[in-house]
C-alpha cells in the first residue's frame, strides 16, 4: 500500500518508514502539516497521523479531510491513552489507533486491518457501481452487506439477509444452514419453511472440499436431491441454490435460496448471492473466532491465576511485560502493576549479592540461550525468598524469530531450607557418632588423671610449694577437660523430649524473665510481641534451653558490638500447623559464609576459649527432635541476626490467648 506518514518525531518517523517499507509498503513521510501541501491531491491507500504536530493538530487535519469527503482509512499515532481521548480520535474520523511507544507487532496487525479495510472498500465500491448500473432496485442489499460487517447480533444479521434475499430474488423461501460439531447441518434461520420440512431437509449435496455454489435449476431432474425430493415437492420447491458460507477457507454452512418454479440462476444473481454469503460467513466466522478467543483467554486466565507458581510473559525485542500472574503479588509482596509500568523494576527485587547472576542470565537471553535461573529476592517486609525460574522462547508463526519470552518462577524457599535442614541433620548425626566415640575414649584416661591429681592435692603437705601448685593446675585443667567431655557426651546423646501442650507465649515469657538481669546489666532493651497462637506440643524445659541459648548469643553479639541494643521476640501462627517464634537482634549480624556453617558442631565466631561451638547445633538437634525447625533467616536491611523457631501445634481446638504485650 501507499501510506502517508504524518509524524514529527525523527527517530520514530524514520523507524516507522523503514519498518513499513520492509513490509513492502511505500511510505511518504511528512514531518508537519505544511509538508502535506506538496502531496495535496496525491492518492494514498491509508494515513498514519500523529495527534500533535509542530504546526497544528493532526486530529483537526484529519477532521478537515473527512469534511471534504475523503474516506481514506486513517490510523492515529498517539501517546494519549485515556479512553475519552481515543474516542475523540475515532470521532474525528480515525479508523483505529496505536499508542506510543509503538508496538511493532501491534502496528503490523493494525496495518493489515487497514489493508483488509482498503480491499473491502474497493470491493464494495466496485459492487456498488455494478449494482447501480444493473440493480438499482437492490441498493438496500448493499446496506445489508455493510451491516453484516459490523458486530451486530447474528440473529439480526440473519433476518436482514433473509429479507434481502427475498427482495433480490423474488422468493418467499430462504434459509441459513450451519454446520454443527460432527458435521451435521442445522437450520439457523429461515423464512417460509414448514416445521416438517426443517425437521428432515437440513441437508446439502455439497461434496467435501467443494466451495463452488451449487445451482439446481429443477429439483425434479437432479439426482443429488432424490432423498428429499418428496419433501421439496410437498413444500412447493422446484429450484434450489446452495451458496457456501466460507470463512478462512472453511465451509461454515450454506445460504440456501428456494424457488417455487424451475429457475435458471444468472451470473449476476450468483455473484450477488455469493457476496451476501461472504458477509454472512464473515459475521459468523468472526463471532466464532471471538467466542473461541474468549474461551481460550478464560482458560488461560483460570490456569495462570490459580497455579502456585508465577507465570509471566514478556516481549523479546523491547521492554514490555505482557502478562504476570497474581502469584507474583503473593510470593514477591509487590503489585503486578509495577512490572507492567516498568518491566525493569524486577531488578529492584533481586538480592544485591545475586544481581550479577541475574544480569548474566539476561545477557544469555539476548544471545539466544535460555538458562535456568536461581536467585534470591527481597520482599518489602525484609524477608528473603529463593526463586527458581525457567524461561522458554515463543516464536512467531513462521517459527524463525523469537517474539516473546515465557517464564515460570517458583518459590523454592522451603525446598532450599528443607535441603539445608536435611544436610544439617546428617552432619549432626555423623558428628554425634564421632563425638561420642572420642568422648568415651578420652573419658578413661581423663578419669585416671583426675584421680591421681586429686590424690596429689590431698598430700600437698608432702610436696614442695612449686610441685603443689603444679598439682593444683593439673587438677583444675583435668576438671575443665571433664566438663568439655561431658558437653560432648550431652551433644552426642539424643534425649527423647517429654512433650505436652504448652502456651508458647508463657514459655518465651519465662525464658525472658530468666534472662532479664543479664539484659539489664548489658543495656539490652527487650521487646516481646506475643501473637494469638494455638498451644504447641513441646518439652518446655528443652525449648526454654533453646530460647536461652538464642537470647544469650544475641545479647553477647550486641554488647560486644555497641554496648547495648534491642532484642525483639515475636510469636505468630505459621504455615503447616506450626507456630513461629522469631528472635531478632540489632547486633553486627552474621556473614554469608558464616551463615552456611552456623549450625555445624564446633563452629563458633567467638574467641578461642569462649565456647565450643556446640550451642546452636545442640539447639538445632533439640528442635528437630520436636518435629520443628530452627532457621537463620536472611533479612534486609542489615544489621542484625534473626532466628526463627518453628514448633508443631498441639491437637487442641481453642487458641492460647495472647499474653499481655511486654
Amino acid at each position: 500500500m501507499r501510506l502517508l506518514l504524518l509524524e514529527d518525531d525523527e527517530m520514530l518517523g524514520e523507524g516507522l518508514r523503514d519498518y513499513l517499507g520492509a513490509d513492502g509498503h511505500v511510505v511518504d513521510w511528512c514531518r508537519s502539516l505544511g509538508d502535506t501541501q506538496a502531496l495535496r491531491g496525491e492518492p494514498f491507500d491509508a494515513l498514519l497521523v500523529d495527534w500533535q504536530l509542530p504546526d497544528g493538530s493532526g486530529l483537526d487535519w484529519l477532521r478537515a479531510r473527512r469534511a471534504r469527503g475523503d474516506r481514506t482509512p486513517a490510523l492515529m499515532l498517539t501517546a494519549r491513552d485515556r479512553l475519552v481521548q481515543r474516542i475523540e480520535g475515532l470521532d474525528a474520523g480515525a479508523d483505529d489507533y496505536v499508542t506510543k511507544p509503538v508496538d511493532e507487532d501491534l502496528l503490523r496487525v493494525r496495518i493489515a486491518v487497514l489493508e483488509r479495510l482498503v480491499a473491502s472498500r474497493e470491493e464494495r465500491l466496485r459492487a456498488e457501481a455494478q449494482l447501480r448500473r444493473r440493480y438499482t432496485d437492490l441498493l438496500a442489499v448493499h446496506g445489508l452487506t455493510a451491516a453484516a460487517s459490523r458486530p451486530s447480533p447474528l440473529e439480526d444479521v440473519y433476518e436482514d439477509v433473509l429479507d434481502a434475499l427475498e427482495q433480490a430474488f423474488h422468493t418467499r423461501r430462504a434459509a441459513i444452514l450451519l454446520e454443527r460439531p460432527g458435521g451435521a447441518l442445522e437450520f439457523a434461520a429461515w423464512h417460509g419453511l414448514s416445521e416438517a420440512f426443517r425437521a428432515r431437509a437440513a441437508v446439502s449435496p455439497r461434496r467435501p472440499g467443494s466451495t463452488d455454489p451449487i445451482l439446481i435449476d429443477s429439483v425434479d431432474s437432479d439426482p443429488s436431491l432424490a432423498d428429499v425430493d418428496a419433501l421439496h415437492r410437498g413444500e412447493g420447491i422446484r429450484a434450489v441454490a446452495y451458496l457456501p458460507l466460507l470463512y478462512d477457507d472453511r465451509v461454515l454452512g450454506e445460504m440456501v435460496l428456494y424457488h417455487g418454479a424451475p429457475h435458471q440462476f444468472t451470473e449476476e444473481e450468483v455473484r450477488l448471492a455469493m457476496t451476501m454469503a461472504a458477509h454472512v460467513a464473515f459475521a459468523i466466522g468472526r463471532r466464532q473466532s471471538e467466542d473461541a478467543l474468549r474461551f481460550s483467554e478464560e482458560r488461560f486466565r483460570q490456569l495462570a491465576e490459580h497455579i502456585e507458581d508465577i507465570f509471566w510473559m514478556s516481549a523479546a525485542q523491547h521492554s514490555e511485560m505482557v502478562y504476570v500472574s497474581p502469584a507474583f503479588e503473593r510470593i514477591c509482596g509487590r503489585p503486578r502493576e509495577q512490572l507492567y509500568r516498568d518491566p525493569g523494576s524486577f531488578l529492584d527485587l533481586v538480592h544485591p549479592n545475586d544481581l550479577v547472576i541475574v544480569e548474566e542470565a539476561l545477557s544469555e537471553l539476548k544471545s539466544g540461550r535460555f538458562p535456568d535461573l536461581e536467585c534470591r529476592i527481597l520482599r518489602p517486609d525484609g524477608t528473603v525468598r529463593w526463586i527458581r525460574t525457567r524461561i522458554f522462547p515463543i516464536p512467531d508463526t513462521s517459527g524463525t524469530r523469537v517474539v516473546r519470552f515465557a517464564g515460570i518462577s517458583r518459590d523454592a524457599t522451603e525446598e532450599k531450607l528443607g535441603a539445608e535442614q536435611l544436610l544439617q541433620s546428617e552432619k549432626l548425626a555423623a558428628t554425634g557418632m564421632f563425638v561420642s566415640g572420642i568422648a568415651h575414649e578420652l573419658n578413661n584416661p581423663l578419669t585416671a588423671v583426675l584421680g591421681f591429681s586429686e590424690l596429689l592435692n590431698r598430700q600437698s603437705e608432702t610436696l614442695t610449694p612449686r610441685t603443689a601448685r603444679w598439682a593444683e593446675q593439673i587438677h583444675a585443667q583435668a576438671l575443665r577437660a571433664k566438663s568439655i567431655v561431658e558437653k560432648l557426651l550431652t551433644f552426642s546423646r539424643h534425649h527423647k523430649p517429654d512433650v505436652g501442650p504448652a502456651d508458647v507465649n508463657e514459655v518465651v515469657g519465662r525464658a525472658l524473665n530468666a534472662f532479664a538481669d543479664e539484659c539489664h546489666a548489658r543495656a539490652i532493651k527487650v521487646e516481646f510481641e506475643p501473637g494469638q497462637v494455638p498451644p504447641v506440643l513441646v518439652d518446655e524445659r528443652q525449648i526454654r534451653q533453646v530460647l536461652l541459648h538464642l537470647f544469650s548469643n544475641a545479647v553477647q553479639a550486641m554488647a560486644s558490638a555497641h554496648g547495648g541494643g534491642l532484642l525483639r521476640v515475636t510469636t505468630q501462627p505459621a504455615d503447616g500447623d506450626r507456630v513461629s517464634v522469631r528472635v531478632a537482634d540489632d547486633g553486627p549480624g552474621i556473614g554469608r559464609e558464616e551463615s552456611r556453617r552456623i549450625f555445624d558442631p564446633f563452629f563458633t565466631t567467638k574467641e578461642v576459649g569462649e565456647g565450643l561451638g556446640l550451642g546452636l547445633s545442640t539447639a538445632f538437634a533439640i528442635v528437630e527432635e520436636h518435629g520443628g525447625e530452627l532457621q537463620l533467616v536472611e533479612t534486609q536491611p542489615p544489621p542484625g541476626a534473626t532466628f526463627v523457631l518453628l514448633l508443631p501445634v498441639a491437637n487442641v481446638e481453642s487458641p492460647v490467648a495472647a499474653a499481655t504485650r511486654s
